[in-house]
């Protein structure tokens, strides 16, 4: 049997992750504890406000366990407002920001976030259209307070870029070879073409 996906349930919308995940055939299992992580196939961090997961991330040592689980290029899959933690180093003058793991010097997105808001209606939830190449021509992107970065804060490389989305000039969707973040939450969608994909590279990695 293929080793399970695990689902990072501490806090946050990790139900509809692992109901998602299971209605795609995918062996799946809620993960609490850091030591878990060692069994795991792949890993998804579903979404969650950033200082609520900061506050149960730190109490344990999910730093460097998910770090090891990087470095080992198994898949992880962080989906919207939770991709904050993983994916933005703290700023230097702002000592009450929660401090991520250690995991920016990996990915390809600076520390330069902002969170995403319609271009006309600046409203920060919001349902939009995206082409995902490779993925699907026309998904329903729903983003919650989405994390999203600036393309010229993208530190771009030929060889290690499996795709890359936009949408109002800024990236919401990256696969930098086995980590794949999405500023949407396809948690809450009833399209579940992002699940069978990653349930599909898991598989291969």
């Amino acid at each position: 049997m293929v080793a399970a996906i695990g689902v990072l349930a501490l806090v946050g919308a990790y139900h509809a992750a692992l109901s998602r995940l299971r209605a795609v055939g995918a062996n799946v299992q809620p993960v609490r504890y850091p030591a878990a992580l060692s069994s795991l196939s792949a890993l998804v961090v579903p979404s969650a406000v950033p200082h609520a997961l900061y506050r149960l991330l730190a109490a344990r040592d999910w730093r460097s366990a998910i770090h090891a689980f990087v470095v080992e290029r198994r898949p992880l899959w962080m989906m919207g407002a939770a991709a904050l933690l993983f994916a933005q180093k703290r700023p230097s003058d702002d000592r009450s920001a929660p401090v991520p793991p250690a995991l920016w010097p990996i990915l390809p997105l600076v520390p330069e976030a902002a969170v995403l808001h319609h271009p006309t209606t600046e409203a920060r939830h919001f349902t939009a259209t995206l082409s995902v190449p490779g993925i699907t021509e026309r998904y329903a992107a729903i983003f919650l307070s989405a994390p999203s970065f600036p393309a010229a804060g993208y530190r771009d490389d030929p060889r290690r870029l499996v795709r890359l989305s936009k949408f109002a000039e800024r990236i919401v969707l990256l696969e930098w070879e086995h980590v794949l973040f999405t500023a949407f939450s396809p948690e809450f969608s009833d399209d579940p073409v992002f699940f069978r994909h990653f349930v599909e590279r898991s598989k291969r990695a």
